[in-house]
């Protein structure tokens, strides 16, 4: 339901939203915010821009992600405020409300359109207002980031000084992995049939081929800059990594 005053109802959050990283002020990741007037020129366009990236709603949720529910859905019961409703609506999935009867897809449309355009959006890295398509590709870039982090079972071979950098690095919209000793992480990895984040010059030499001879999959993780002598050395935690 829309209020009269054309804002979506109370306590809607922007569909459009950055996930909840760890270690990071909401008000700082955030390319959105509540609007107290609707933008009404939302195009079809920006829809296929959405869909394409899978994002809108909690994307990061695991399980409760509603692109991941809807994924192999034939229909899907829910109300037209609901997230799980818009995005059906989007991928094309009918949805079935709370009175048992079918929603409009072009009112799911018309809806979406409205919590779309009731929120303002902005560049988290400049703090300048941005449109609703920048929000997109950043969100976008977001969920491949963290797309790529599942899956990850432990990580090992990290100095202690890092760790707390590289934890909120190595998040997957749920969970960390922990950082164990090289024989705990391959066998957390072996179990848990997932891969095991190493800093390469940390670990044993004989790691990589008892890897290779259990079936575990390595994601080697290094400092994301050029090294040039003295770097680390004042136990800075790293401001990025690559994996």
């Amino acid at each position: 339901m829309i209020e009269e005053n054309g804002t979506p109802p109370f306590g809607s959050p922007p569909f459009l939203r950055s996930p909840p990283f760890p270690g990071i002020a909401p008000s700082v990741a955030a390319i959105s915010e509540p609007a107290t007037h609707v933008d009404r020129d939302i195009s079809d366009d920006l829809f296929d821009l959405i869909r394409d990236a899978r994002v809108g709603g909690a994307f990061w949720a695991g399980s409760e992600d509603p692109w991941t529910r809807l994924a192999q859905a034939q229909s899907v019961e829910a109300g037209i405020e609901d997230e799980l409703a818009l995005v059906a609506g989007l991928l094309e999935v009918p949805v079935i409300g709370p009175d048992g009867v079918r929603i409009n897809p072009d009112l799911l449309r018309a809806t979406l359109k409205h919590r779309i355009g009731a929120a303002h959006y902005r560049d988290c890295f400049t703090g300048e207002p941005v449109g609703a398509e920048h929000a997109v590709a950043q969100l976008a870039d977001w969920r491949r980031h963290l797309d790529g982090n599942q899956g990850i079972a432990a990580a090992t071979g990290m100095a202690f000084w890092k760790r707390e950098a590289i934890r909120h690095f190595l998040w997957d919209g749920q969970r960390s992995p922990p950082f164990l000793s090289p024989r705990r992480g391959l066998r957390r990895a072996r179990y848990g049939q997932g891969a095991l984040a190493i800093w390469p010059s940390r670990v044993p030499p004989t790691l990589v081929a008892q890897a290779q001879a259990q079936g575990v999959a390595l994601a080697r993780v290094e400092d994301g800059f050029l090294r040039s002598r003295g770097l680390g050395a004042a136990l800075h935690p790293p401001g990025s990594i690559v994996v």
